[in-house]
């Protein structure tokens, strides 16, 4: 359980860095010896970094299950960090975060976390930066990595079809019992501060590229699922509001979407479109308009009763397969120390009320916790927009001032 919050300063990237470098052999495996193993029984490997926590996983059929698991826990625990490899690996990083960079529908999500977050943690990105990397070396790598790829620091979470559970949980508690020199590790709640930013790039593509919104909810907030019906009214789907009003409507964007991002002591709610650049600042009003109608009037009956059968319908089919199942009761753990069962969050789906979600509107929707971000071939007059004149956009109150 390990992101960027235990990053150091100056290493941001650390996590995501190390989990390529496990794959690059152990003690006991080289890195092709590791991909011919997993490919021999049949099996699928790999890990992913988020910003709170780093995953390892393996799916296998039951029978290759004690053998995956050795090559897991071997990867995890004996990584040899060669330098050498970790120069290598540095390259490989290097050009994933150039990659993401070229990809601007992805990118500007970043951009819109580190300008709404400013200064916090949470507002880095995964993969780091080219400076960040640079910072990266074996010694601070090894630090790094006792200190937080510890038993203390470790979850195991297993689903599926478990031939013998005894047996597998004893074999998990040899494979955790190993030792490390320095087992402590640092833990981070720093709430984000809360201010409205905007931020915009110029760039030569065809789109503008721009995420609206605001500051959000954590993890474990009594208004968790409250919100994320809020965002699902709002752009979770084709028949949502912003799909139907942007795209169906006008035609103006290919993609448009709206989803909360919850932490462990913070969120985000987002919404994000591609859109010609002459249908950015008309998109923004209209979302900021669909924004102020949730905080003025409570959603209808009808609306209600779809969104709470979407939200139901879309958990049962996500926790059909055990991988499904592996991350829930991983997340679960994570924020709420223990194992929520489906029957509880229809409970709470279905407890939510309209009035539910005006206020949770009237809460998030403020102009003090709102951000806009945008990459594109943007016009001289929207990048010479001071903070002023955003927050007056923002605010609502004076929509016509943006006139780019």
């Amino acid at each position: 359980m390990v992101g960027l919050h235990q990053e150091p300063e100056n290493c941001s990237g650390m996590a995501h860095f190390l989990e390529h470098m496990s794959f690059k052999g152990t003690q006991k495996r080289s890195a092709r010896k590791i991909t011919e193993s997993i490919d021999h029984l049949g099996a699928m490997i790999n890990a992913h970094t988020t910003k709170e926590y780093t995953c390892y996983y393996v799916t296998v059929l039951p029978h290759s299950l004690n053998k995956s698991m050795d090559i897991l826990f071997d990867l995890f625990v004996n990584s040899v960090l060669n330098p050498k490899d970790i120069e290598m690996e540095k390259q490989v990083v290097l050009e994933e975060i150039h990659m993401y960079e070229d990809t601007p529908d992805e990118h500007i999500h970043d951009v819109f976390s580190s300008t709404i977050l400013g200064d916090h943690r949470l507002g880095r990105p995964i993969l780091g930066s080219s400076e960040s990397l640079a910072s990266i070396d074996q010694k601070a790598i090894k630090e790094f990595k006792q200190h937080y790829f510890n038993p203390e620091n470790l979850l195991v979470s297993v689903a599926g079809n478990i031939p013998n559970q005894a047996q597998l949980v004893k074999k998990i508690n040899e494979y955790c019992s190993f030792k490390v020199k320095t087992p402590s590790f640092e833990t981070y709640n720093q709430v984000p501060a809360v201010d409205s930013k905007a931020r915009f790039i110029s760039k030569n593509i065809e789109q503008v590229h721009f995420c609206l919104g605001a500051q959000g909810l954590s993890f474990d907030h009594p208004d968790h699922y409250k919100l994320t019906m809020l965002s699902t009214i709002l752009g979770g789907s084709m028949s949502s509001r912003l799909f139907q009003k942007i795209r169906e409507n006008r035609g103006w964007a290919y993609s448009v979407y709206s989803y909360a991002s919850f932490y462990k002591y913070a969120g985000l709610f987002t919404v994000y479109a591609g859109i010609n650049k002459t249908k950015l600042i008309p998109a923004l009003r209209l979302i900021l308009k669909e924004f102020q109608r949730l905080m003025d009037t409570p959603v209808g009956a009808k609306e209600l009763r779809k969104v709470k059968e979407q939200l139901k319908g879309n958990l049962i089919l996500s926790l059909e397969k055990s991988s499904s199942w592996m991350n829930w009761m991983g997340r679960s753990s994570i924020y709420f120390d223990r194992i929520l069962t489906v029957d509880e969050i229809i409970d709470r789906i279905e407890s939510v009320t309209v009035q539910d979600l005006q206020r949770i509107a009237q809460e998030v929707f403020q102009s003090q916790r709102m951000a806009v971000t945008a990459i594109g071939p943007l016009s001289k007059n929207v990048l010479n927009y001071n903070q002023e004149t955003l927050d007056s956009f923002l605010i609502g109150s004076k929509l016509d001032v943006l006139n780019g």
